[in-house]
């Protein structure tokens, strides 16, 4: 069907493809290199667990259906409750999420035993109601994470034909200029193009930082897969989403065998200690006290 979105994404791209075919960069390996190792120089990957029992995940699954909510909704809503207790409201543009989920649950024909991923990830504007009680905040989220997902929207489907060499500038580069501006003097071609401050993918990372929402919740949920292997027995397994300096919650989620691990990933400045890492273990033990679970609070961040 007809998408207004979808319209004015294609004319966007189109005038951005004319104005980078005017002035492109083609960036190399050294380039590349240059920029990952400043970033990782710069930052340490950390992440902050919150990992249910057995018996524990199946009291919250229970409370969950009592309340009409999933435990993927209500774990999300602990998150950014506890994140506003301890750092405070998300700044106006972050009061959003976006919540990926399984594109195929929308085939009209069979897809086979196939191995494939794709993704959707609506998003929509929440703010947690600290006035009232946190359950009836998470049915909210619930209702509206259902909502979304229930329904394709045909505008996710369509990829705007955007020039590779633009989409690798605006992903590999320019979204790191502001990060790590130290990189843009390794080689020649970095100089170059970190004083074209005019370059149109420029407008577009400072554009989409101010589009960057406060969650993103990615929760595979159970895993349907055997527990043993010969004489491997899984324990437990984690998801680790792709870390962002600018998501302040990005959480993944995955069970297997009743145990379930929500993963709280981030980067941590390597001059600042553990910064991060503290409010992230103070975030975590509040969203277990949301969740019932205040005697598994821990200052440790994988526990």
């Amino acid at each position: 069907g007809f998408s207004l979105q979808s319209v004015m994404m294609k004319l966007i791209m189109g005038n951005a493809n004319r104005k980078w075919e005017k002035n492109p960069y083609y960036f190399d390996h050294k380039d590349a290199v240059a920029v990952q190792d400043a970033y990782w120089e710069k930052y340490k990957f950390n992440t902050t667990l919150l990992e249910l029992e057995p018996q524990e995940t199946k009291a919250l699954l229970k409370q969950c259906r009592s309340k009409g909510v999933s435990v993927g909704s209500a774990v999300i809503t602990a998150f950014i409750a506890a994140h506003e207790d301890i750092v405070g409201p998300f700044v106006k543009n972050q009061k959003q999420l976006w919540v990926p989920f399984d594109m195929r649950r929308h085939a009209t024909t069979p897809i086979g035993d196939v191995f494939g991923l794709c993704i959707g990830a609506p998003s929509f504007s929440y703010t947690y109601n600290a006035k009232k009680p946190f359950w009836e905040n998470a049915a909210v989220l619930h209702k509206e994470i259902h909502k979304r997902v229930s329904k394709l929207d045909s505008h996710t489907m369509e990829t705007p034909n955007s020039h590779p060499t633009f989409m690798d500038a605006l992903s590999s580069f320019a979204l790191l200029k502001e990060v790590v501006p130290e990189a843009y003097t390794k080689t020649e071609n970095l100089k170059r193009y970190f004083q074209d401050e005019k370059n149109i993918t420029f407008s577009f990372a400072k554009r989409s930082r101010s589009m960057v929402p406060g969650s993103i919740p990615s929760n595979l949920g159970p895993l349907d897969i055997p527990e043993t292997y010969g004489d491997l027995q899984i324990d437990k397994m984690i998801f680790f989403p792709v870390i962002s300096d600018s998501v302040p919650l990005n959480l993944g989620g995955v069970s297997i065998g009743d145990k379930m691990v929500f993963s709280l990933s981030y980067p941590e400045q390597r001059d600042k200690g553990n910064f991060m890492t503290s409010e992230m273990v103070q975030i975590r033990n509040m969203a277990l006290e949301y969740l019932g679970f205040p005697d598994k609070a821990s200052e440790k961040a994988i526990v």
